[in-house]
């Protein structure tokens, strides 16, 4: 439209940095369309973001993950960003949705949040959607229950232990005069997992599926100001599943991979571009990133750790 831009680029450790400006006043559409434009003849590049007038967005250049994790009372790392370790802050993003097809990483993006998790005070519960991945290491879990048809009764039963500890807590809050467990040092989180969340409910009958979802909803209602917090991995992402009032409550997304356009815009409400293997989209609140998900093959803890 014969409009011409300012543009600025800066060279940061994994990408280049693009800041633009229209002279004119354009609608975020056209800037859309500019950044789609760089990205046909470079590489992948990341949702627009604001600041001081200027749109900008980071072409992914070269990001190799970093062979090490962190966590503390309220974070964990979920991977190596643009700018170093990207950590999960479920206290300000609770509740975390991955979604991965079949062998794009979903099981190694889990095996490295757990390595951090098992660093740190966090308790971690989690009902074993196959007993493929976790069920040698059934040991390390605060909590731990196999997905099978003949016990599924008792995962709707640990599920609903999880929210009842977490309105226990919050009885213990409301004596204490205090609003959020952050507030009381004592108090460490409780990560509840949830692997192959669709393959859980395809074992419940229509009662069963309604009493499960009522505990979930309520954790994810809850469980922030509780440090209860829901982490729910699917092969794909699926609205018959997770529906729209449902996945708002996860602030922290993660998919992995290569995907459809149907799990894109379930998780973010726009088609992004697939990633290869080792690679992720993240979003926490308003921020899309790209991570690199270190290898890690067991849930041993490397020696120096």
């Amino acid at each position: 439209n014969r409009k011409t831009l300012k543009c600025w680029t800066a060279q940061l450790e994994n990408a280049v940095r693009v800041r633009v400006r229209f002279n004119k006043k354009a609608t975020e559409n056209e800037y859309t369309k500019f950044k789609d434009t760089v990205e046909i003849h470079t590489s992948v590049t990341t949702a627009l973001q604001k600041e001081k007038g200027f749109l900008y967005f980071d072409v992914l250049v070269s990001l190799r993950p970093k062979y090490e994790f962190e966590a503390t009372r309220t974070t964990v790392s979920i991977g190596t960003g643009f700018d170093g370790l990207a950590m999960w802050d479920w206290v300000q993003y609770p509740h975390c949705l991955v979604v991965a097809e079949t062998g794009q990483g979903k099981s190694v993006f889990v095996r490295y949040l757990l390595l951090g998790l098992f660093t740190s005070q966090t308790q971690v519960w989690l009902v074993d959607g196959k007993m493929v991945d976790y069920y040698a290491y059934r040991d390390k879990f605060d909590r731990y229950i196999s997905n099978e048809v003949s016990n599924i009764e008792q995962v709707l039963e640990f599920v609903h232990e999880f929210r009842l500890a977490m309105l226990e807590r919050q009885q213990k809050l409301k004596t204490l005069g205090l609003t959020n467990f952050a507030d009381e040092p004592s108090m460490n989180s409780r990560i509840l997992i949830l692997e192959e969340y669709i393959v859980l409910l395809d074992y419940m009958n229509k009662k069963q599926r309604e009493a499960f979802e009522e505990d979930i909803r309520a954790i994810l209602l809850l469980g922030r100001a509780m440090g209860f917090d829901v982490l729910v991995t699917m092969q794909r992402g699926d609205t018959a599943y997770i529906k729209g009032a449902m996945r708002d409550n996860f602030m922290c997304r993660v998919l992995l991979g290569s995907f459809s356009d149907t799990s894109s815009r379930m998780m973010f409400d726009t088609p992004l571009k697939s990633l290869e293997v080792g690679k992720a989209w993240i979003q926490q609140g308003d921020r899309i990133e790209v991570t690199a998900i270190p290898y890690y093959g067991s849930l041993d803890l490397p020696e120096k750790h």
